[in-house]
C-alpha cells in the first residue's frame, strides 16, 4: 500500500485514508487504537510549558481525539471522553499492588512517565523483591529484545535481572484449581467457562514466549 499524498503522513481530515478505513484482521494498530481511545489516552502530546517534551507542543488532545473519530466514525460521533479513571479504579494505576510483578522501563521510552518509572514517581514508589523495578537507557520495549541487551549493557542488565526473578518466582510457584480473576474485574459466563475448563484441565494453558515448555 502507498500513500502519496502530504495528507497521508500526519494529516487528520480525510476519513477516506487506508489508514483509517483499513479494518482487516491482522491491523493490530486498529485493535491498539480501540484500547487508547477507549480506555488509556494514551496520546503522545507536547508537555505544558515548565515541563521537558519529546513531541512539539503544536500536537494537543485534540489531534489524537480527531484521530478516534476518523477510525471508529460509529463508535465516536464525538471526540471521546477516554476512561482513564475508571481503568485506574480497576488496575490501580501507579498504586498497583501485585504479587510478583516485573516492571522493565526505558529512560528514552515516551511512555516512561505514564508508567511506574515516572518523573514524579522517583521518591514516592519504591522498588521491592515483590515488585522491583528497572530502569535501562533504552526506548519502548527495549527490553524484550535481546539484540538491544547485546548494543547496550543496561539493557541487558535488565533483561539479567527480569530472568532470575522469573526463576524466583517459577520455582516458588504451586499449581492451584482456583482461577485468579481480580474480585474487582467482571468477566461474562462464557470467559467464566473458558477459565474453568483450563482450571479443570481440558486445556492446558501456553505461555506465549515458551510455547514449547510446561
Amino acid at each position: 500500500m502507498t500513500w502519496t499524498r502530504s495528507e497521508t503522513c500526519l494529516g487528520t481530515y480525510d476519513p477516506n485514508q487506508p489508514y483509517w478505513t483499513d479494518i482487516s484482521v491482522d491491523n493490530a494498530l486498529r485493535s491498539w487504537s480501540w484500547i487508547v481511545c477507549n480506555e488509556v489516552g494514551y496520546f503522545q502530546e507536547g508537555a505544558p510549558k515548565g515541563h521537558p517534551s519529546l513531541v512539539t507542543r503544536l500536537v494537543q488532545p485534540s489531534y489524537d481525539l480527531r484521530q478516534c473519530q476518523l477510525m471508529f466514525p460509529e463508535a465516536f460521533p464525538e471526540p471521546p471522553k477516554t476512561a482513564i479513571n475508571k481503568t485506574n479504579e480497576v488496575y490501580k494505576g501507579w498504586d498497583v499492588k501485585l504479587d510478583r510483578l516485573f516492571f522493565a522501563n526505558g529512560r528514552r521510552d515516551p511512555w516512561k512517565d505514564a508508567t511506574i518509572s515516572a518523573a514524579r514517581l522517583q521518591h514516592i514508589v519504591q522498588t521491592t523483591p515483590n515488585q522491583p523495578i528497572y530502569l535501562s537507557d533504552g526506548f519502548h520495549c527495549s527490553d524484550l529484545k535481546t539484540l538491544d541487551g547485546q548494543a547496550n549493557s543496561t539493557i541487558y542488565d535488565v533483561q539479567v535481572a527480569a530472568l532470575k526473578y522469573f526463576k524466583t518466582w517459577l520455582a516458588q510457584w504451586k499449581p492451584s484449581n482456583t482461577p485468579h480473576t481480580p474480585s474487582n474485574v467482571k468477566v461474562g459466563p462464557a470467559v467464566a467457562e473458558k477459565v474453568a475448563t483450563v482450571y479443570n484441565g481440558v486445556y492446558k494453558p501456553i505461555n506465549a514466549f515458551f510455547k514449547s515448555v510446561g
